[in-house]
């Protein structure tokens, strides 16, 4: 679907329908660095936390991004979780 890059125009079409997205997400720590290195972020920071890492005390399994149109679902309980809405998997 996305062999070009990811384009959140393209992603928002194909999910039109839907009330959100949820994007999974991996999380980078410094990967050794001291200070920031020259050069590109993408080169410079390749290695994840792997599920099961402790980060701040709590035992990391994933991370979400959500893109999500209200209008679609009835309010918001906070900034992480939506009333009313219901997210399939595809």
């Amino acid at each position: 679907m996305f062999d070009d890059g990811w384009d959140l125009t393209k992603l928002e079409e194909e999910f039109k329908n839907e009330p959100g997205i949820l994007l999974a997400w991996k999380l980078y720590g410094a990967n050794g660095h001291i200070k920031r290195p020259e050069g590109k972020v993408v080169d410079n920071y390749t290695t994840h936390l792997p599920e099961g890492a402790i980060l701040d005390g709590n035992i990391y399994n994933w991370a979400v991004k959500s893109l999500v149109n209200i209008a679609k679902c009835d309010g918001m309980k906070n900034i992480h979780e939506f009333k009313g809405c219901v997210f399939t998997n595809h």
